[in-house]
């Protein structure tokens, strides 16, 4: 059985709304030790990352919102099997969010568990 997605997951370590600061994203991303950090709307609807740098420039300028922080990243479906995600993450910085049909955050794919899985199943 090949493994997808939905199998190496794991939730997010903190999320940030859409509605939130870039303090507040500051807070967040410092409690947890992110360089990036996923914004979703309401029912966890996808919104997009910020990465850390961003955060910080925007609270040093006195910035009151993140929303031209949003970045976007690829994205996997919950059934997006293993070797289809090693190929897409091998270059991103940030996790990979896990949406479903609805855009809504699933999940997170971390660099790390992609390449352990590979790993495992030649061992």
């Amino acid at each position: 059985r090949v493994l997808t997605a939905e199998d190496i997951m794991g939730n997010p370590l903190a999320l940030l709304y859409a509605q939130d600061g870039p303090r507040t994203a500051l807070h967040k991303m410092r409690e947890n030790h992110l360089g990036s950090i996923f914004v979703v709307g309401e029912g966890r609807k996808y919104k997009g990352v910020i990465k850390i740098e961003d955060v910080v420039e925007a609270v040093n300028q006195g910035k009151e919102n993140i929303d031209d922080l949003i970045q976007d990243v690829p994205k996997a479906d919950p059934d997006t099997n293993i070797d289809q995600l090693f190929s897409e993450i091998a270059n991103l910085d940030t996790p990979m969010p896990v949406l479903n049909d609805n855009n809504k955050l699933l999940g997170v794919i971390v660099k790390t568990d992609v390449v352990a899985n590979l790993a495992s199943e030649d061992i």
